[in-house]
């Protein structure tokens, strides 16, 4: 089973995930966070678990465009060797 990826947050949320993330880090349990953050404890374990995700799912796209350039690069140089009809 695959994790889906978060749809993007509202100003609101994002504001509230980043606390969350902030509380869970300095060791907030989801009780904690749900008291502080005045929401359930389904949805501060639903914040914390999606601002992780995005957290790490950004980089994780932008180093795959990244490698995607370099590959395309790559292939561009090596396909006019390959299709050079002067080489022997």
């Amino acid at each position: 089973m695959t994790a889906t990826t978060p749809k993007r947050p509202g100003k609101k949320r994002a504001e509230r995930m980043a606390k969350a993330l902030k509380l869970r880090e300095a060791g907030s349990t989801y009780e904690q966070i749900g008291n502080i953050l005045n929401i359930s404890l389904t949805q501060a374990h639903r914040d914390v678990t999606d601002a992780l995700h995005l957290t790490i799912q950004e980089p994780a796209d932008q180093l795959r465009e990244t490698e995607a350039r370099r590959l395309d690069t790559l292939m561009r140089s090596l396909w006019r060797k390959a299709t050079d009809t002067d080489s022997p």
